[in-house]
């Protein structure tokens, strides 16, 4: 730089063995040629007792174990103090002077705080302002029929607002994002906090409108706040990396970037990487991980000791103390960089003037800064975020227009689809709100598979809820977040909708605000409208307390935001103690609220979604199969499938494609789900099939040159059938087949008169479970049919009418989740599945330390409990005993006889 102009020094490291006699060298060098010596360390880490760490931190770097490592360096790369420095180099002191003359001249500085906006191509006689203008008034005559002055206003207080804080070119970028999306048929809608904007809505960024859901513009871009927010759009999944490349063409790979992620140590990764480097192999490191809580490092010595799921592998504590103290350690350090999961940035001029980059994985340029520090330089980015659910509704629709089903009820296929056709490739309002039919499905809690309103607990809720429309759906997807759920706030919601507990306000000017809500805020909204029209102050103020409430750190600004709202409370005819009570009630909530607009945004994609499951079940159900569901495993998919009715069809090599297909009234599994079959493979199945079906086992090994493995797998998932029945007699033919193929007289070993039976039922689903990772062929239940004869049991639809009374069930476990009570003992909640449905069944601690060590797998369980049922809807079973139940192994050894057939020819 034009700083050290002409000077130049040659660098002594602080002694070391290793270092020594390079120093004397250097010495005599600099003292020839007439060159200065500066001193350094070479640091590495802070203190001599972290080399060893830093060992371990190499050898899972390079994968290996400690021993092996190489490149840690010396014990002397540590952080040396002045004194330290001064004693190894008192032999050099004109280098210990330049250094410090170096270190004084050294400034440097970023400039921080200033937003930085990317340019944009304009038409002619256009600014950036005028034309966002023009395309937003274009967009309010489409959306709003007439175009009332309510929507005049509001939109030109926008505009204005959008202006005067520089984002009228970033809006228009978002804009031209979205538009490339619709004009390429690819889902795309913007969420969070933008859907509190106008603008955002009439040109077509969001779905969802701000007058009708009553949001706030300051929510979103506040015009007395500093720190500008960013734009989000959820995009198909399948189609994201078509977006991206769009966005890197359009405006150049010299202004556009990804933003970068830091990957950190976290609990169970960290004591995995960490064993692996003491040598542990990665199957009992597995086997003890898989069952640690989410819990702080520091906690989970005794969770080793006290696990019921760890009982029978009870780990050496010794062995594990050592580990998990250096797991503590490197708790939350780095481990690498990634690619940030949607955040995209683009520069005004040349990116590399803003922040450093480098190549990530398919060549996707990155900003070498994370999120946190990009909005510190100023730099705006837009979060462009794959969403499955997105593609399963443009799917869905897809299969509506190609297979023609057959509705459920009086929908029209032909109306919905003329009208999405005439809207976009996904607009919201394509599907009807508030369908008495839908809603009802909603309210019966059948609603896996449907965005947001698949867990287990959400099921729950709407259950409880009761839910009367999509603006109930929109609450329930705010009331499931953990701080509505966490604060009692949810219990009390639903006890006051029910009528169970009376609804209460602490100031008769919050019934108009709370009323939609009970009383109680849920929205970050409500925040705002509360302290506007209790304390006077304006939308912006107002969304400042709600920001300052929600961060402790902020106590000066927080006195300060209470004195103005009490002040403003009492000018509005509050007395101090009324004005008090608000604020506290505000204090209590606000930290827990949601923000509406995003609840608004994703509980109406909810709702679109249910109303597809409900009217086209066959469809929507193999979208959500293709685009590989959401909250639960493909096994539970299709098995909710074949509850509602939809046959299920194994993989045939003469009619599936690579993906689920809806085939007549059933769903056809495709090829790609079958464990170990190439793409090559895949794709020579369908190129030789569509010349001629194939006729015998040698015709299709020799025309897709399939190998051994993939021909195995391919015939005990039942993909040949439609060659020939048999399973075993075609496994008996390919190990002939692929250990003679050298001979002259394969076609005679293929005849051969051996003659196998096929597989039977039991064979039929283990083999699926084993090679598809779900049954096609019935129930996994079905494998335990003799030992479920033996008990007792109840079905899951049950539940409800067997209220307060012991009972037992069979289910095979479908998830579970492990929550800390207060007392900080553990219970688990498991969602369960029999032929007839899903159900929850609690353990308490109490249960969860007698059999917790029982639920490591599937099952299937027998468990035997009390029904719990305080709401219409909410049963569940309360666990006092838990067997599990065993394969029949006479069985089990016939099917891998049959299975893995060896014939010595």
């Amino acid at each position: 730089s034009r700083l050290f102009d002409g000077e130049f020094y040659l660098e002594l490291q602080s002694f070391t063995p290793q270092n020594a006699l390079m120093n004397l060298r250097l010495r005599d060098l600099a003292a020839a040629h007439r060159i200065p010596l500066v001193a350094s360390n070479d640091v590495h880490f802070i203190t001599q007792n972290d080399w060893q760490l830093r060992r371990i931190l190499h050898a899972i770097d390079a994968n290996t174990v400690i021993d092996k490592v190489q490149t840690a360096g010396s014990r002397e790369q540590y952080f040396k103090s002045p004194a330290e420095m001064s004693a190894l180099l008192r032999a050099f002191p004109e280098a210990l002077a330049n250094t410090e003359k170096i270190a004084a001249k050294c400034h440097f500085a970023f400039r921080l705080g200033r937003p930085i906006f990317p340019s944009v191509e304009l038409p002619a006689g256009e600014t950036g302002f005028s034309y966002l203008w023009k395309k937003s008034f274009e967009g309010a005559v489409k959306r709003y029929q007439p175009l009332t002055s309510r929507v005049t206003k509001r939109l030109e207080y926008e505009l204005q607002t959008i202006h005067d804080l520089g984002f009228a070119e970033y809006f228009l970028i978002v804009k031209d994002i979205a538009d490339f999306c619709r004009r390429e048929h690819i889902p795309c809608v913007g969420r969070g906090s933008a859907a509190d904007s106008l603008v955002a809505y009439v040109l077509e960024i969001t779905q969802v409108d701000p007058i009708r859901h009553n949001l706030y513009f300051e929510r979103f871009l506040n015009p007395e706040r500093s720190d500008p927010p960013d734009i989000d759009l959820d995009i198909c999944w399948k189609s994201r990396d078509r977006v991206l490349r769009y966005v890197y063409e359009k405006y150049g790979p010299e202004r556009t970037a990804m933003i970068c992620t830091f990957n950190t140590f976290q609990n169970r990764s960290a004591i995995r990487d960490v064993a692996k480097a003491f040598g542990i192999p990665e199957d009992e490191i597995s086997k003890v991980t898989k069952y640690l809580p989410h819990r702080h490092i520091g906690q989970l010595q005794e969770a080793l000791q006290t696990l019921p799921e760890l009982r029978a592998l009870r780990p050496n504590p010794d062995m594990y103390r050592e580990i998990l103290n250096i797991a503590h350690r490197i708790s939350d350090f780095p481990r690498h960089l990634s690619i940030h999961p949607g955040g995209i940035i683009i520069a005004p001029d040349y990116i590399t003037r803003h922040t450093p980059l480098e190549k990530a994985g398919k060549d996707i340029v990155i900003s070498q800064y994370d999120m946190h520090s990009i909005e510190q330089l100023g730099l705006v980015k837009i979060d462009l975020l794959g969403v499955r659910s997105l593609s399963i509704v443009t799917d869905t629709l897809k299969l509506i227009k190609t297979t023609r089903p057959a509705a459920v009820g009086k929908i029209d296929p032909d109306l919905l689809l003329k009208k999405s056709a005439e809207l976009s490739p996904l607009d919201l309002r394509a599907i009807p709100e508030d369908d008495p039919e839908v809603t009802r499905f909603i309210r019966s809690g059948n609603t896996m598979g449907c965005f947001q309103l698949e867990s287990p607990a959400m099921r729950g809720l709407l259950r409880k809820m009761q839910v009367d429309n999509v603006d109930d759906v929109i609450t329930a997807v705010a009331l499931i977040r953990p701080g509505a759920s966490g604060s009692g706030m949810k219990e009390v919601y639903i006890k006051r909708r029910a009528g169970l507990e009376p609804v209460r306000y602490v100031h008769p000017l919050l019934e108009d605000v709370l009323k939609e809500t009970y009383g109680v805020v849920i929205y970050q909204e409500q925040v705002l409208r509360i302290a506007h029209r209790v304390a006077g102050l304006s939308l912006g103020q107002a969304d400042l307390l709600r920001r300052a409430m929600t961060k402790s750190r902020r106590k000066k600004e927080i006195l300060k935001l209470r004195e103005t709202f009490l002040r403003g409370a009492v000018a509005n005819g509050l007395t101090q103690k009324q004005a008090e009570t608000v604020w506290n009630f505000l204090a209590q909530f606000v930290g827990y609220g949601f923000n509406k607009a995003h609840s608004a945004t994703y509980g109406t994609i909810a709702y679109q979604t249910a109303f597809l499951k409900r009217y086209f079940p066959l469809p929507y159900m193999c979208a959500v199969l293709n685009n590989q569901g959401g909250f639960y495993s493909p096994m539970a998919y299709v098995e909710e499938a074949r509850r509602m009715g939809i046959p299920l069809l194994p993989p045939d090599v003469n009619r599936s494609r690579i993906e689920f297909t809806c085939e007549r009234d059933a769903i056809r599994v495709g090829l790609q789900p079958i464990r170990d079959l190439t793409a090559k493979t895949m794709r020579a199945i369908l190129k030789e099939r569509q010349e001629r079906p194939f006729t015998d086992l040698f015709d299709f090994i020799r025309r897709t040159r399939a190998g051994e493995k993939e021909v195995q797998h391919l015939i005990k998932v039942g993909a040949l059938s439609s060659i020939h029945p048999s399973a075993p007699q075609l496994l008996l033919q390919t190990q002939i087949y692929f250990r003679n193929r050298k001979k002259s007289s394969v076609t005679e070993f293929l005849t051969a008169g051996t003659s196998l039976p096929p597989f039977n039922l039991f064979q039929k689903v283990l083999n699926e479970l084993e090679l598809l990772g779900f049954a096609v062929s019935a129930h996994p239940l079905a494998l335990f049919a003799d030992q479920t004869a033996r008990y007792d049991t109840i079905s899951s639809r049950e539940l409800e009418a067997h209220r307060n009374k012991t009972v037992r069930l069979v289910g095979w476990l479908v998830t579970s989740r492990r929550v800390a009570t207060s007392k900080n003992q553990f219970m688990k909640f498991l969602t369960l599945e029999d032929l007839h449905g899903l159900y929850e069944a609690v353990l308490f601690p109490a249960a969860y330390t007698r059999f917790g060590h029982l639920v490591r797998s599937h099952g299937p369980f027998v468990v035997t409990g009390r029904v719990q049922s305080r709401l219409p809807g909410e049963a569940n079973l309360l666990v006092e005993e838990v067997d599990v139940l065993q394969l029949d192994r006479e069985k089990l050894e016939m099917n891998l006889f049959l299975s893995q057939i060896d014939v010595n020819i």
